[in-house]
């Protein structure tokens, strides 16, 4: 389930603050990851000079599957219960169709087992759309 909402539009066209939100659910004995939550905002044309950027943030949490867990405790390996990742990130237009996009992610519980750090992504990426 998902949807987003329009909260501000200060040139009456698609440029704004938007609210996004999504839930996703599977049984547990067919996915990794069964449960997460995600929850985001964003604005389209932040400044005037540049109507075709976009900033983001958001937050999403990740909910491992009970069956895997139970699994890999039966062999005594311990596991994450959960992983929550909170974003920031801007695409840039730089022509049209042509976008430099950089996110900056902040990870706990990064992988399944066995226990890590938390994580800290740096990402770059430029998109092409036709």
């Amino acid at each position: 389930m998902a949807g987003t909402y329009q909260v501000t539009k200060p040139w009456g066209d698609a440029r704004g603050l938007y609210i996004d939100s999504k839930l996703d659910w599977s049984p547990a004995d067919r996915n990794a990851i069964n449960r997460a939550a995600q929850i985001s905002a964003f604005y389209v044309g932040p400044f005037k000079s540049r109507p075709f950027d976009m900033v983001a943030v958001g937050i999403t949490k990740s909910m491992y599957s009970a069956d895997l867990r139970n699994r890999y405790a039966a062999y005594h390996i311990d596991s994450e219960r959960d992983t929550t990742a909170y974003t920031a990130s801007y695409a840039a237009r730089l022509v049209r169709g042509a976008y430099l996009i950089s996110g900056l992610t902040y990870t706990t519980h990064p992988v399944f087992t066995p226990h890590h750090s938390d994580a800290l992504l740096l990402q770059e990426s430029l998109t092409f759309t036709f």
